[in-house]
């Protein structure tokens, strides 16, 4: 595996950076710290493939591949505090693993994309699927712990 570091050109971003990665000729992982996260997240993207936007601390992503790229949006317009009120995420696209049903869920950094959770209305498993921005957050459902899916039903531990 070649790694690769990412960097964009101080003068123009500093902090945060808007960015979206592409996999390249031959696809490969991308690890990278998400403003206002304080774990990294790691998406795995075919060839070619370009990611979602993403709000990412500059020169903090490693490739998996030397010939992947992360390309320049611009500033971050700000990082949000998942409180709601005010831009940046504030929900989860959430995805239940049973069956595929998709709702929303509000927003913690305390979890990221592909964390298997169960809501405060559903003890159901969940797989976060993206982070997004909604009107009023404060409507659906909080994330009330870890969920491992299993054949007798879900496991729940609670959050950390």
């Amino acid at each position: 595996m070649i790694t690769v570091f990412g960097h964009l050109e101080e003068a123009v971003v500093t902090g945060c950076a808007e960015v979206t990665f592409n996999g390249g000729p031959n696809g490969g992982s991308v690890t990278f710290f998400r403003c206002g996260l304080t774990r990294s997240t790691t998406i795995n993207l075919l060839p070619g493939e370009e990611s979602l936007a993403f709000c990412v601390e500059n020169n903090s992503w490693i490739f998996g591949d030397f010939f992947m790229t992360a390309s320049l949006i611009g500033p971050c317009a700000s990082v949000g505090s998942g409180t709601g009120g005010g831009s940046g995420p504030n929900a989860f696209a959430v995805e239940r693993v049973s069956d595929g049903f998709s709702t929303y869920a509000q927003y913690s950094s305390t979890w990221i994309v592909n964390d298997i959770v169960s809501l405060s209305n559903d003890t159901a498993c969940y797989e976060i699927m993206s982070i997004q921005t909604v009107g009023e957050p404060q409507i659906f459902p909080t994330i009330a712990g870890s969920c491992i899916p299993d054949d007798g039903g879900p496991f729940i531990k609670p959050s950390p």
